[in-house]
């Protein structure tokens, strides 16, 4: 496998050899979501050609980034996951999606966007000092638009996946400009729920805290 470098000693050239090429990076996001399948990640990474995936796949297998999935008994779809070192760059994904957010501007109508995608955005947006000091400890369920997802918070720690949790704190069902307002600090739970924008199961409280515990920018 042929393997470009800049050839400079510098670890800044080093990291860019290993997760500059293209796409290789939003193969991260997209697994720092979970284990994905190659279809799926096909599917979910609009405009790269098949054996481009492959290869970047290859790749970054062999940069020991990511690792098969063995199937399941009656599966044949192969899947990946990241290995330890690579959901080491979850925090610079963060830092780029902080920096990024500044350019995202208005949505073209061509453009892809994905439900999954805003759950990497909300971990860039978290404030763990808050949480803590907040004691919210709560799994909270969120459905929008036909997505569910849900949210464990612990002192400063953070997990978000897909899917419902069972016997969750709370259980929040809105539109995704709504709770986008909600986690911008843009309207509070009482404003919503009073408008009948919102709606809330279990524990309010702990949806309240929930939601101060981020702040997404405002544009």
């Amino acid at each position: 496998m042929s393997r470009r470098s800049y050839n400079q000693y510098c670890s800044l050239a080093r990291a860019l050899d290993i997760v500059g090429e293209r796409w290789t990076l939003l193969v991260i996001r997209e697994l720092l979501i979970g284990p994905r399948r190659y279809r799926d990640l096909h599917k979910n990474l609009k405009g790269i050609g098949t054996n481009l995936l492959a290869d970047r796949l290859k790749e970054m297998e062999f940069r020991e980034l990511i690792e098969k999935v063995i199937p399941k008994q009656g599966n044949k779809s192969v899947g990946y996951r990241l290995t330890s070192l690579g959901r080491e760059l979850e925090p610079v994904v963060n830092e780029l999606v902080r920096w990024g957010i500044q350019f995202l501007g208005v949505k073209k109508p061509d453009e892809l966007n994905r439900p999954e995608w805003d759950l990497v955005a909300l971990k860039a947006f978290f404030l763990p000092g808050f949480a803590k000091k907040t004691r919210l400890h709560a799994i909270c369920n969120l459905e929008s638009d036909g997505f569910s997802t849900h949210m464990a918070v612990k002192g400063e720690s953070l997990t978000i996946n897909p899917g419902w949790a069972e016997n969750p704190t709370c259980t929040i069902k809105g539109n995704k400009d709504i709770l986008t307002a909600l986690f911008s600090q843009e309207l509070t739970v009482k404003e919503a729920e009073r408008d009948g924008l919102l709606t809330i199961e279990g524990d309010r409280k702990s949806a309240d805290k929930l939601f101060q515990c981020f702040l997404l920018p405002r544009f």
